[in-house]
């Protein structure tokens, strides 16, 4: 905590703050950005759930914009994996059984995880998620049986802020600092974030 006892260090950091709002709804085009940073400067601690039209764009993306290591998976690339192990098992459960089959899978939580979507990056930066895809399966020969799938993705993470990591340019470098200060000055508060996106619709042959 930062000792701040005319109060000018506050006022100064929510001076930025404001400057930083204001440039993430209009130049940074950012507005689910600007949602989750006016909260943290709400100081409730609260936790926030992400708007999941949002999180179906954000949980799609086939690379990621962090550059340091460990390098984050992509978001994708989770997303991916999922349906792929889920459509293998629905569809040779439907050859097993001869009959048409629904199987639900849910892949393990995955940590450092990001996206190359703008908003998403200033928003959730690197976080942890999960995917549930549930495929039905007719029977068939191998490579003439089709299936339809629905996948939704799942996150959750603390919504916070470090000094000093050198990962943005410089004036969104500055901004981040100026947001781990007002945490310090006790003028902001980080929270969990957790969200499920709207559902992924897809279908094949196989």
């Amino acid at each position: 905590m930062l000792v701040d006892p005319d109060g000018k260090a506050a006022e100064a950091n929510r001076s930025i703050a404001a400057g930083t709002g204001t440039a993430m709804s209009t130049y940074l085009n950012a507005p689910n950005t600007r949602l989750l940073f006016d909260h943290y400067y709400e100081q409730t601690g609260f936790d926030y759930g992400v708007d999941p039209n949002f999180l179906y764009g954000c949980l799609r993306s086939e690379t990621q914009n962090f550059p340091d290591e460990p390098l984050p998976t992509p978001t994708g690339i989770i997303a991916r994996s999922n349906q792929l192990e889920t459509v293998r098992l629905a569809v040779a459960e439907a050859r097993r059984l001869n009959s048409k089959v629904k199987v639900i899978v849910s892949g393990p939580w995955v940590r450092n995880v990001a996206s190359s979507d703008g908003d998403c990056v200033l928003a959730l930066g690197r976080f942890t998620m999960s995917s549930t895809t549930a495929v039905i399966a007719s029977p068939g020969q191998v490579g003439q049986q089709a299936w339809t799938a629905r996948q939704a993705g799942h996150v959750q993470d603390i919504y916070d802020f470090a000094s000093n990591t050198n990962e943005y340019p410089t004036l969104s470098q500055i901004a981040v600092n100026n947001a781990y200060e007002g945490m310090r000055l006790g003028i902001a508060k980080p929270f969990l974030t957790y969200g499920t996106s709207v559902d992924y619709y897809s279908q094949g042959i196989r």
